[in-house]
């Protein structure tokens, strides 16, 4: 089906292309790039960065995480010094009520609020 050349007349991010979807009016735009293989240049599609909806371009936002070094080495320090204790409640408990009591002991002993 041939994209109407309005839909790809509407600005969008250079080295992009237009495609339908199966929704009447929503159109993905993909970006593209090339490479060389064997001495021939290929195109090569890297994934949708936006979408023509109603004949407006919207880019798609991808949601960042971020971790925090100092959070992390809090619960690994715990998990190194305390794992011995895991091990010790399984003797006397079964695996769930050792987990609980354990991840609760742990959160205690490094966030004093909860």
């Amino acid at each position: 089906m041939a994209i109407p050349k309005d839909i790809l007349e509407i600005p969008r991010p250079s080295s992009t292309r237009v495609k339908a979807t199966t929704k009447e009016g929503i159109y993905n735009v993909i970006q593209r790039t090339s490479i060389r293989k064997n001495g021939k240049i290929i195109p090569v599609e890297k994934g949708v960065i936006g979408k023509i909806i109603n004949g407006v371009y919207q880019s798609i936002e991808k949601q960042t995480y971020e971790v925090d070094v100092k959070s992390y080495g809090l619960f690994a320090l715990n998990e190194k010094l305390n794992n011995h204790i895991f091990r010790e409640l399984l003797n006397f408990y079964d695996f769930e009520d050792a987990r609980k009591l354990y991840v609760i002991a742990s959160l205690r002993t490094m966030f004093s609020d909860i």
